[in-house]
């Protein structure tokens, strides 16, 4: 294929179709030769090989082996269209994650150590590392074998982080020693290794007299302090926890203890047994205080459990029960006027039990009017005076006159 170049010159122009490509990019290759850039599958490698080489870099300290078997990953990841729609970094992170997983020398890191890194959450970059192994089949072809994470490894490298000096490979031997007494009692199946490593390390530190306490280690495994706790219960259950310092670094006992959830399942067992001998004890408690009656019936019940018989209405088991006694009540309560009492005699279907009071009803209560007194001396002259001054005004004709102008005409104010 040749094409016209400005100077009127032709120019021969192929393309290659790589090992890795679907099709062949005609106008991508001709604008690379043309202008002399890359072509945008190169700019891709680029982008990803710039973000594997950040995400690999300080803390992590990744080797460039594993850098180059990421790079292998990430160009599968283009082939298939995985990375449009996600982050550069965070397929990045995965891709070293999986190279990681791979090998059985550097397999030392978690997938929480490349969330920090990226500042991504984890459950997000763990559903793209399922999603990638789902996309590339690599639990079906030779990426098949994902190494479990080398927790020897992983304990040296959290005894770096935690700053004991020339003591730490020591620590880190005896934090192993721990680890393999812990799978020996089947205290490491199930569990993550990085709650195993966090409790391991604060017993070897321990043994050499060094203080870390569980929330210092929570910050360096990136484990919950409950997890901790909860590994070092199970390992307080077994018999190496009741050895000394010395003891435990020169005896290895033969004897392996039982699975954490087989001695929980004795614990329930006890537990239900303890609440059924409760129960038993409260009935028969019960039956005591109640009366013989009521404890031949918990006896008949107990010994004849399987027997059915008929069931019983709550009136006949009225019926057969006892009566409550009577509230006992001092005999000088029953003097004081208007108190109400219930006598011993008195029965519920009595006439003076069944009887209420009176409902009140609204309004002030008939027949309790007082009647208005009568007027005093004083106001019979007042009133008496009042009456002999408007006799005298009436009898003034000016004042009459007056009053029939101001009648007649409203407008017109009155003469006073």
């Amino acid at each position: 294929m040749f094409v016209d170049m400005p100077g009127g010159e032709s120019m021969r122009a192929g393309v290659t179709v790589g090992n890795d490509a679907t099709r062949a990019r005609v106008y991508d290759a001709l604008a690379a030769r043309i202008v002399g850039g890359m072509t945008s599958r190169e700019v891709s490698e680029a982008n990803g090989r710039q973000a594997i080489r950040a995400v690999a870099g300080h803390p992590l300290n990744i080797v460039q082996d594993l850098q180059d078997t990421a790079m292998q990953v990430y160009k599968l990841c283009l082939v298939n269209n995985f990375v449009q729609g996600r982050l550069t970094r965070s397929v990045a992170a995965v891709c070293l994650y999986i190279a990681c997983r791979r090998s059985k020398e550097n397999n030392k890191f978690m997938l929480i150590d490349f969330a920090d890194k990226c500042n991504i959450n984890v459950f997000k970059l763990g559903s793209i590392f399922k999603d990638l192994l789902d996309v590339l089949h690599l639990s079906q072809s030779a990426f098949q074998s994902l190494e479990p994470i080398n927790i020897e490894s992983l304990i040296l490298r959290f005894a770096e982080q935690m700053n004991f000096g020339r003591m730490k490979q020591r620590i880190a031997n005896e934090a192993v020693r721990i680890v393999q007494r812990m799978s020996r009692d089947w205290l490491t199946d199930g569990r993550r290794p990085a709650g195993i490593c966090g409790a391991a390390l604060i017993l070897a530190a321990r043994m050499n007299n060094f203080r870390r306490v569980v929330r210092e280690v929570v910050y360096t495994v990136k484990v919950a302090e409950v997890t901790i706790l909860k590994r070092l219960d199970e390992f307080s259950q077994t018999e190496s926890s009741a050895l000394t310092v010395e003891e435990f670094r020169t005896r290895d006992l033969e004897r392996a203890e039982d699975p954490p959830s087989f001695k929980n399942k004795d614990k329930t067992k006890k537990k239900r047994g303890l609440r059924k001998k409760g129960r038993a004890t409260g009935d028969r408690d019960d039956a005591t205080e109640n009366g013989p009656e009521r404890a031949s019936s918990v006896a008949a019940s107990n010994t004849n459990e399987q027997l059915q018989t008929p069931a019983e209405t709550q009136a006949e088991r009225d019926r057969r029960s006892m009566p409550p006694p009577p509230l006992p009540i001092d005999p000088k309560l029953l003097r004081v006027p208007g108190l109400r009492s219930s006598e011993p005699s008195e029965r519920p279907g009595s006439p003076s039990a069944d009887s209420s009071p009176p409902k009140r009803t609204r309004g002030r209560p008939p027949g309790k009017t007082k009647p208005p007194a009568p007027p005093s001396t004083s106001d019979l002259q007042l009133e008496a005076r009042i009456e002999a001054d408007i006799e005298d005004i009436l009898r003034n004709e000016t004042n009459v006159e007056n009053a029939k102008d101001v009648h007649d005409n409203p407008d017109v104010p009155g003469i006073p």
